[in-house]
């Protein structure tokens, strides 16, 4: 006779709930559409295009944060100012303690 560890395999049961909401979602949304007006399908497909091209087009939060800092105006004499060991020397600027070597 066959010995089964265990009788439920969780990862299959897991995998299988979720493929059952994503499709009973599609499934919803699918009737939504069967039933909805012209003019209600053509307002949920230009939001869904517009929210999977923001999507497609997003930045990662590192990029956005570089486009930000381009945009601050700095001469080369402001540029001459700032610390060149900020990041060796952090605790320093951010806490106030003695630099170390």
């Amino acid at each position: 006779m066959e010995e089964r560890s265990s009788f439920f395999d969780v990862p299959v049961i897991i995998e299988a709930i979720t493929i059952f909401f994503s499709m009973n979602i599609k499934t919803q949304l699918l009737e939504a559409i069967e039933q909805a007006p012209d003019s209600v399908i053509q307002e949920t497909f230009n939001f869904l295009s517009s929210a999977q091209s923001d999507y497609l087009h997003s930045q990662s939060a590192g990029d956005a944060i570089l486009s930000l800092l381009d945009q601050i105006p700095l001469n080369p004499e402001d540029l001459k100012n700032l610390p060149n060991d900020l990041a060796a020397q952090h605790d320093h600027y951010l806490y106030g303690v003695p630099k170390s070597d």
